[in-house]
């Protein structure tokens, strides 16, 4: 079930990193974790050591969901379920939908959201989503399949692959058990990727999704359907986190580009065989750089342009359907400019 599929929306380190040493990415964590209060710090302790700055909100000492107002201050919101599936304030602790997280997200908020059960809180497996649902409008969630222990003869499942390229430098997710139970199995929607599966190949619930990358653009989300607190040492879990830190950073590197819009011509855009670029009028003095790249910041298409050029033309018909990021250098390197580029099939 493993997925060629590239992902949008993210500018390599270089290009913005001067941007987010001015401007602090603010992190919000909530704690909706009433079990295991060890699970929690173990946590809090790995996002301190991978570098997060953050507020903390106990929605189960508060009894409560933090409000719009509460949430709004902040780049990214962490919500972290551990293994509670009991009236999580995720869903309002009333098995809705959460009305104020729904406002934040359609404001432009990031979501990193985990834990065990959260799923199995509100539905039964399988349950299909569609357009209008929580779950496929916010985390890319098109069904919710099965649960490991539940569904596969009471065994649990042994080890989570990752299933994107470059996403990760942790390929493989272990346990501190010899397999963890109740991890849920699930699929995204056609908008949003595996990010990491179930397995080995033998496992009766192999190729199924444990972690989704929802790359949209203006709420961009990722799902853990498991507890990073069981993950089998600090240094795979100490790691985990600072790479996906980096991921939403990177994303959120990506305002720019909304700016950069306006100021290159690219069309057909979503493009399919090919996409012409217009070259603003002064980068065109001399040789520029053109750049596509994709989430993992990897170089996939590169072509220059002749001094005194006005457009150029990409040879797109290769690419998977995707979105893209589409950067533009002069040679001398005072202009750069970045924009995404949309691909279908």
């Amino acid at each position: 079930m493993k997925k060629l599929f590239f992902l949008a929306v993210l500018l390599a380190l270089l290009i913005y990193s001067p941007l987010w040493a001015k401007t602090p990415f603010k992190v919000l964590f909530v704690n909706d974790n009433s079990v295991f209060q060890s699970n929690t710090d173990t946590v809090l302790y790995a996002l301190t050591q991978a570098g997060a700055t953050y507020d903390i909100f106990d929605a189960r000492d508060s009894l409560r969901s933090p409000s719009i107002l509460e949430l709004t201050a902040y780049d990214l919101v962490i919500w972290y379920c551990s293994t509670d599936g009991v009236g999580n304030y995720l869903w309002d602790g009333t098995d809705s939908d959460n009305t104020s997280l729904m406002a934040y997200l359609e404001g432009g908020g990031k979501l990193w959201l985990m834990g065990n059960d959260f799923m199995y809180d509100r539905y039964s497996t399988p349950h299909t989503f569609m357009e209008g649902d929580f779950a496929y409008d916010y985390l890319g969630i098109w069904e919710y399949s099965a649960q490991s222990y539940g569904d596969d003869g009471n065994l649990g499942v042994e080890e989570l692959d990752l299933a994107i390229d470059g996403f990760s430098s942790v390929s493989t997710i272990r346990w501190v058990f010899p397999t963890a139970w109740w991890i849920d199995a699930c699929s995204p929607t056609l908008t949003a990727a595996s990010l990491y599966e179930m397995g080995p190949d033998t496992y009766s619930l192999a190729g199924f999704s444990s972690a989704i990358w929802y790359p949209h653009p203006n709420h961009p989300a990722l799902t853990f359907f498991f507890d990073p607190a069981l993950i089998d040492t600090y240094a795979n879990r100490l790691q985990l986190f600072r790479d996906m830190l980096v991921h939403f950073q990177l994303y959120a590197g990506v305002k720019p580009v909304d700016q950069a819009q306006q100021l290159l011509h690219v069309y057909p855009n979503p493009g399919n065989q090919f996409v012409n670029i217009d070259i603003p009028v002064s980068m065109q003095k001399s040789i520029c750089e053109v750049r596509l790249t994709d989430a993992s910041g990897r170089i996939i298409l590169s072509n220059e342009s002749a001094a005194g050029e006005k457009s150029i033309r990409i040879e797109t018909g290769i690419l998977e359907a995707g979105v893209y990021i589409l950067n533009l250098k002069s040679e001398q390197g005072n202009e750069n400019l970045a924009c995404r580029l949309f691909i279908s099939k």
